[in-house]
């Protein structure tokens, strides 16, 4: 069988075959999804699901006002709001430019604020945890929710 990265050599260019299953081991026996090392499972698959306005056809409106070809910022913009989504630690951000970018940045950290609180009421509540143990760090979300975001 073909391993992760083998090469397939059919059609006109290389592809590779990416295999997740040859990273797991087979569960022997069936995960009792119903035990106490679950019972949070779903709520945190809630909280931290990634969902995003950003790429909704009424914010895609709004940039188009602002975007200019001449700038070179159209991959620029999707890469800064990713970027700041997945580094939840940046805050205060400072921006020069035309305004195409600072809309991708302030969704970003609309995001992430909704984000941190969502997951500040699970830990609050008791239920941030995966296989009963504790998912986040509780000081790192009371400090992130207890400043504010800035552009």
């Amino acid at each position: 069988p073909l391993h992760e990265g083998s090469p397939v050599l059919a059609g006109n260019r290389p592809k590779y075959v990416i295999r997740s299953d040859a990273m797991f081991v087979k569960q022997k026996e069936p995960l009792l999804l119903h035990d106490d090392l679950w019972k949070n499972d779903h709520l945190v698959r809630h909280a931290f699901m990634p969902r995003s306005p950003a790429m909704d056809k009424v914010f895609l409106s709004q940039l188009k006002s602002l975007y200019n070809p001449h700038m070179g910022v159209e991959n620029l913009g999707p890469f800064l709001y990713s970027f700041i989504r997945f580094n939840k630690g940046i805050r205060k951000v400072v921006e020069i430019g035309a305004g195409y970018t600072s809309l991708w940045i302030v969704q970003a950290l609309k995001e992430n604020d909704d984000d941190m609180r969502r997951i500040q009421n699970l830990q609050d509540s008791g239920n941030c945890k995966l296989l009963n143990i504790d998912w986040t760090i509780s000081e790192k979300v009371h400090e992130y929710n207890a400043g504010s975001s800035k552009l």
